[in-house]
């Protein structure tokens, strides 16, 4: 199975910057959990002390880290999208 499409909309809904009207703005379906504020908050007064001894690997690590959640939010969301589809057709099926 292709997931460009995935991916495509993944971004589309992710996107908090998009100057859209209200209620066509997909971003404003999007809610980052209490759980992933914690952790970047934690990981961002970690990195702060890292920053003071070497600020250019600081960066560095940040954007990894960046990245890292990305993919790893990406992933999530491709897989939630396919096994509720998956859900929807076994009950559809059963129906």
């Amino acid at each position: 199975m292709s997931t460009d499409f995935l991916e495509r909309l993944y971004w589309a809904l992710t996107d908090e910057e998009q100057h859209q009207k209200t209620g066509l703005d997909l971003g404003e379906l999007y809610e980052r959990t209490p759980a992933v504020k914690r952790a970047d908050y934690a990981f961002k007064e970690r990195l702060a002390d890292f920053q003071q001894q070497d600020a250019s690997k600081a960066e560095k690590l940040d954007n990894c880290r960046v990245a890292s959640c990305w993919a790893y939010e990406q992933q999530g969301f491709i897989n939630g999208f396919r096994l509720g589809m998956k859900l929807a057709e076994e009950l559809r099926d059963k129906a």
